[in-house]
């Protein structure tokens, strides 16, 4: 019975600190310097599923879209496998697109 009560009580206790964690605020585009281009990159997994995908922006200092692009990765390993599939994915259009200053 001491053990049923302690397996409740831990259920709770973990339940109730889940609850309290705050949403992480999302933060603003800043525009980059006038004559470069900035790349925003992303990635993101399903751990229960394996499976990813990736996207990445490139926008002007006015904010005009260079490029983007985006795409589903069915077989990933990871978090990190799909942010770098990303960075890779925003170099190559970075360099198919002649873009210098980046």
């Amino acid at each position: 019975m001491l053990q049923i009560r302690r397996s409740a009580l831990e259920f709770q206790d973990f339940f109730s600190k889940q609850e309290k964690k705050k949403a992480v605020e999302a933060g603003t585009w800043e525009q980059p310097c006038t004559d470069m281009i900035k790349i925003n990159i992303d990635g993101s997994f399903f751990k229960a599923i394996g499976h990813g995908g990736w996207g990445v922006v490139a926008r002007d200092a006015d904010g005009d879209v260079c490029f983007s692009a985006a795409a589903k990765l069915n077989h990933a390993q990871d978090a990190l496998q799909t942010e770098a599939e990303a960075c890779l994915k925003a170099l190559a259009f970075a360099q198919e697109y002649g873009m210098q200053r980046i």
